[in-house]
């Protein structure tokens, strides 16, 4: 699907046959959003606009690392947008390539990109408007909405760990945290790593002196800058949280490992005095009960009994039971 959107009323909304003839024109500001794209039409969007061909292949395959390339007059930016969790830790960030030059912006993304979608009611809203602060000003729109996804993605999993920390301190805890623990990790090593090379694409990007860039626009960038920021500083926070759950987690084993084996140890230790006597009782008396002592059974017993329970109750005192 192809959309080509312009800061101009009367083309507000374009198609591909006239992109040649808007492509000429000084005065128009060209938003192309291509999804799902085709090897041909991306090709002729390459043709019109003079775009990199090696590039095109970054936008039909692989999952590249984010980066910035630069081609003199326009940028080549591969980013990764966020649509949140689809389930629990089931993060989902989709390639987004973007071409930004002094009068156009393509972007190339083959599933639903959030951010996009939110640039696009937002530009439905103003009939065009946002366009008219030129490709820049549309392109800090984008990764600023991308960014917040971030943020929004990292609020789930400070909840989650909210979640895991409380679970963890439960005395019905088991391993099962460990697999969930695990996940979460790997999804904030993920969105960390993607903040930072994001971050460092944009810092290439306010390096050079492309076209469609101004003050305004360079501001607005270190905004974003922040947030990437702040996005991985937190995910690092939560991480080290994370390590807190598998302490925990090891604690309540320990603790219960502990509690058995005290347990285990107490009766051992009840029972190896009356072993005792009955080994002793059992090697000297050929016959139970013995003809000339007809009570020694009930008496051996009974004191069986009162020394264990003697036992039994010191435990007790002591605070071993």
């Amino acid at each position: 699907m192809l959309q080509i959107l312009t800061n101009s009323a009367e083309t507000t909304d374009a198609s591909i046959n006239s992109l040649p003839e808007l492509a000429k024109r000084e005065d128009v500001v060209i938003w192309i959003d291509v999804q799902a794209p085709e090897r041909s039409e991306l090709e002729s969007i390459s043709q019109i606009l003079g775009l990199d061909q090696e590039s095109i292949e970054d936008c039909l395959t692989g999952e590249q690392r984010p980066r910035m390339d630069d081609f003199d007059d326009y940028a080549f930016l591969l980013s990764y947008g966020m649509l949140g969790p689809t389930d629990r830790y089931d993060y989902d960030p989709r390639k987004l390539a973007i071409y930004c030059g002094k009068r156009f912006i393509v972007t190339v993304h083959r599933e639903t990109v959030r951010a996009i979608d939110m640039v696009h009611r937002r530009i439905d809203r103003h009939q065009g408007g946002l366009l008219r602060g030129g490709p820049g000003n549309l392109l800090f729109m984008i990764l600023d909405q991308m960014v917040d996804n971030y943020v929004l993605f990292m609020d789930y999993c400070e909840t989650e760990v909210d979640r895991l920390e409380e679970q963890s301190l439960q005395d019905d805890c088991d391993r099962k945290i460990l697999s969930e623990t695990s996940g979460l990790r790997s999804a904030l090593a993920e969105i960390r790593h993607l903040a930072q090379a994001v971050d460092q694409a944009i810092a290439a990007i306010l390096a050079d002196d492309f076209p469609f860039m101004n003050d305004d626009v360079e501001f607005n960038f270190q905004h974003v800058r922040e947030h990437l920021k702040a996005v991985a500083e937190f995910a690092d926070r939560l991480r080290d949280r994370l390590n807190s759950v598998r302490d925990n987690l090891a604690f309540m084993i320990a603790d219960r490992t502990n509690e058995i084996m005290r347990v285990l140890t107490v009766f051992a230790s009840i029972l190896l005095p009356l072993s005792l006597v009955a080994g002793i009782y059992g090697m000297n008396i050929p016959l139970w009960p013995h003809e000339e002592v007809p009570h020694a059974f009930g008496v051996v017993l009974s004191g069986m009994f009162v020394l264990g329970a003697s036992l039994w109750l010191f435990f007790r005192r002591k605070k071993w039971l």
